[in-house]
């Protein structure tokens, strides 16, 4: 076939080199060899036309470019006619693909790599074909670039039907997916129990969109409910369970169900790596399950309907092997989206019904109301006739109750007039009380005296049976003096006279001192004593001198009512901004129904159960309780017959100074 004169052929026919012979063969020889070059030539040509691939050679060094046959076709331009150089190449480019090209041709010589790209190239009438092209730099022996050559494949009917399958494809790809909304869309509204139609649509959408499908509600506390996942395979639903149960998905995590709602944006794994795994595990256990699942993708988008995040939809690639992408994710969310219409027009009809039914509800009621309306209207009407007959009796008791009310207010003055009378003789009795108490201590103080000095043998001498009389006077005496001095101070407490002080005071040197004045008296009466000391920095508020007579009248309680062998344990302790010193018996107890009133004036609930023929008069628990209060405190008791009580003294604490 005849070209150009930088054709492909003179390019070929340098490239030969001469052959040996005789010269009797040299033309013989020469002719076989030029019927065997246009015959290549040929071959060549044909099947350049038929690829349309034309190839071409440009001398770096000379600028020279040769084209064959197929390649002037490529260009739309006459070999004849047409002078192939750099320059008009470059020419017939796209204005946007020149730049390219040069980045590629000048990467392939640096490199010496070949290289493969397409541009488009435009012709002499406008056209605009696509050629496919390839080629390479040929280096001298010094590692220069000499030359290059390639071929340029006009791939434009080829692209153009690839683009038309492409487009077909995607035709029939989005013509299933509608089909496939369809009819998902149908059986979500088969049932108006949103659960069913949910657990239909999981079920609908296992294998046809994944291996895998999950339906999560979001519940009020804020927690997911799976209603629906389904699997061909029971046991790996039972997996993806345990899997679950036993690692709860953390709802911090960017791709969480909350993190997805709450964004109410789908979040796509294209592919689930090893490394993946084995980074988002908490444990090898956690890793083996998940592997155990095969997941391979998956899609997780929320169920959003008039801007109520009701929960998520999850589909996943497994068995399968195939993997998602955006077009997945768009069906996906569309499915989604109808899915969380369909629940919220499910919740709707239920509200409607429930409303319906309230509605049919509170109309029976109101019938019924009109209905009792209607009846008490007749009674009212019966109980109007009866109110005139009583307003002409109560007109008649009316005088009757006006003198009833003078009766009334001459009782409440009267009343008056004995409630002043009662309190000035309560006041009178306090007073003959702390008179005849102070009156008594006199004389008897002369007696204590007197017999002391009597003991002392200043009068004369004394024999044992007169220095036993003298101890029994006075034991006797010191009781006697005891009670006045309960008798008088209650007086005192009663009329208010008392000067209590309220300041910080350090409990432990009034317990230390209570525990030696004590001590000596536990062990005359075979009584076992324990001491719990205290922190030395533990400050209550009160007054030392009464907490002290305070801790000394329980001591002397507990004394009375606890038998020889039994024990006595005094304690202090700190909480809730109180100190609590308790001093503890095992003695006879007291009965639940009289525990308060031991704290009453006069009170003694069992004088024949002390010990001893000496009772008191019943006011050392009754002054006690008054001057805790007057301290702002409090006095407690507890107890249970037969083992004993513990009397408490509750103190407000005050900072250490």
């Amino acid at each position: 076939m005849k070209e150009s004169g930088n054709s492909w052929s003179d390019s070929f026919k340098r490239s030969v080199p001469s052959m040996g012979g005789t010269p009797g063969d040299a033309p013989s020889s020469e002719r076989s060899l030029r019927d065997a070059l246009a015959k290549a030539e040929q071959i060549l040509a044909e099947s350049q036309e038929l690829a349309l691939i034309g190839s071409w050679e440009w001398d770096i060094a000379t600028g020279r470019l040769a084209w064959t046959t197929q390649t002037f076709r490529n260009f739309g331009e006459d070999p004849h006619s047409f002078i192939p150089s750099f320059e008009n190449y470059t020419e017939r480019l796209h204005p946007d693909d020149r730049e390219m090209m040069m980045r590629t041709v000048q990467g392939a010589i640096l490199s010496g790599k070949p290289f493969d790209y397409y541009h488009r190239l435009i012709r002499r009438d406008g056209s605009v074909r696509t050629l496919h092209a390839r080629g390479r730099a040929i280096y001298d022996r010094d590692g220069k670039p000499v030359r290059m050559v390639g071929t340029g494949q006009d791939v434009t009917e080829r692209l153009t039907l690839e683009a038309e399958r492409t487009t077909l494809a995607a035709a029939e790809e989005a013509s299933r997916r509608i089909g496939f909304l369809g009819q998902a869309t149908l059986g979500l509204y088969e049932s108006m129990d949103y659960e069913s139609r949910l657990v239909q649509l999981a079920k609908f959408v296992v294998p046809t969109l994944g291996d895998w499908c999950a339906v999560d509600i979001l519940e009020e506390d804020g927690r997911f409910n799976r209603l629906a996942v389904v699997h061909s395979d029971p046991q790996k639903i039972n997996l993806a369970k345990e899997l679950e149960e036993r690692y709860p998905e953390d709802p911090e995590l960017p791709t969480s169900r909350w993190n997805v709602l709450a964004s109410g944006k789908p979040v796509l794994f294209r592919e689930i790596t090893d490394e993946m795994i084995d980074a988002g595990a908490r444990d090898p256990v956690h890793a083996a399950l998940i592997r155990a699942l095969g997941l391979t993708s998956f899609i997780i988008v929320p169920l959003i309907a008039r801007e109520a995040k009701l929960g998520t939809l999850t589909i996943v690639m497994a068995e399968s092997g195939r993997h998602y992408d955006e077009s997945d994710v768009e069906l996906a969310m569309d499915l989604a989206r109808r899915a969380a219409i369909a629940i919220d027009n499910a919740r709707l009809h239920t509200q409607l019904m429930r409303k319906s039914a309230e509605l049919e509800e509170q109309a029976a009621r109101l019938e019924q109301v009109v209905r009792e309306l209607e009846d008490a209207n007749e009674i009212l009407s019966q109980q109007a006739t009866e109110m005139e007959l009583a307003q002409e009796a109560l007109h008649e008791s009316s005088s009757e109750l006006a003198m009833q009310a003078d009766e009334l207010q001459r009782a409440n003055r009267e009343l008056a007039q004995s409630q002043g009378v009662a309190e000035k003789a309560n006041h009178a009795k306090m007073e003959f009380l702390a008179v005849m108490s102070h009156e008594l201590r006199t004389p008897l103080n002369a007696i204590n005296g007197y017999t002391e000095l009597m003991e002392m043998e200043i009068g004369g001498l004394v024999s044992v049976t007169q220095r036993e009389y003298l101890a029994r006077i006075k034991k006797s005496g010191q009781f006697l003096l005891g009670l006045i001095n309960d008798v008088l101070n209650f007086a005192k407490i009663d009329a208010g006279s008392v000067d209590i002080k309220r300041e910080p005071v350090r409990l432990d040197a009034i317990l230390e001192t209570s525990h030696l004045l004590i001590e000596p008296q536990m062990k005359a009466r075979n009584i076992a004593y324990r001491h719990v000391m205290m922190d030395g920095t533990c400050m209550a508020v009160g007054d030392s001198e009464k907490i002290q007579q305070v801790i000394l009248n329980l001591f002397t309680n507990a004394l009375k009512f606890t038998d020889p062998g039994g024990a006595i344990a005094l304690s202090c302790e700190s909480s809730d901004g109180f100190a609590r010193i308790k001093v503890a018996d095992t003695g006879r107890g007291i009965p639940a129904a009289k525990l308060e009133s031991v704290f009453d004036p006069f009170v003694q609930l069992d004088r024949s159960a002390n010990v001893g023929s000496q009772h008191g008069v019943g006011l050392g628990l009754a002054i006690s309780r008054e001057l805790a209060r007057a301290m702002g405190g409090e006095l407690t008791a507890e107890s249970e017959v037969g083992k004993g009580s513990v009397f408490t003294l509750a103190l407000e604490l005050s900072p250490a100074p």
